[in-house]
């Protein structure tokens, strides 16, 4: 049956933002609260014959999936999963979705704060989008202006990366210097 209304209290608009092959089996996510007619809540897996749910999904929208150190991490607006804080990314522990030792929250009540694109260049896993501080578990903070490289472990937030920026694409090029394309605020 396919992807079908919104996840309550998110945008009103229905869509996949990222499909991903991992293991013969399809991932999908976006702002959908049901695939197939089960209750999903941005995320779901399809196996070739029926869709099904990745714990309890998302409370918003889930912009990007990659599979990272054969991991299955997540990234969007969400806040939480399961009624666990989540803060914009999370990673899938087989069963439920779980918080990393950092999320991104806003620097004031203004900021939408999204995770939009993840993906892996020369063994980092880099994460793009309206992001402007990174939170961390003993409540400091750390400014990062729309992109992090995480290694498993560490972040580099480049400096403080481009601030009052929202950066959608990042690649490689032939030279060795990152691109990095979005929207400019």
């Amino acid at each position: 049956d396919g992807l079908s209304d919104g996840i309550q209290g998110g945008s009103p608009l229905m869509f996949p933002h990222q499909l991903m092959v991992h293991n013969d089996e399809l991932y999908v996510c976006g702002n959908f609260r049901f695939a197939g007619g089960v209750e999903v809540n941005g995320i779901a897996k399809w196996d070739g014959t029926s869709w099904s749910s990745m714990g309890a999904g998302f409370n918003e929208t889930v912009y990007s999936m990659i599979v990272y150190n054969d991991e299955i991490y997540a990234g969007g607006a969400f806040t939480e999963s399961g009624g666990v804080e989540m803060n914009r990314i999370a990673k899938w522990n087989g069963t439920s979705w779980e918080p990393l030792n950092f999320g991104f929250v806003p620097l004031n009540s203004f900021n939408f704060t999204f995770v939009h694109t993840m993906t892996e260049i020369d063994g980092l896993l880099y994460m793009a989008g309206g992001l402007t501080e990174i939170l961390f578990p003993d409540e400091s903070t750390e400014i990062c202006g729309g992109l992090i490289s995480y290694d498993g472990e560490n972040i580099d937030t480049f400096s403080g990366g481009v601030p009052n920026n929202d950066i959608e694409a990042v690649c490689k090029l032939d030279n060795g210097q990152l691109l990095i394309g979005g929207g400019v605020f």
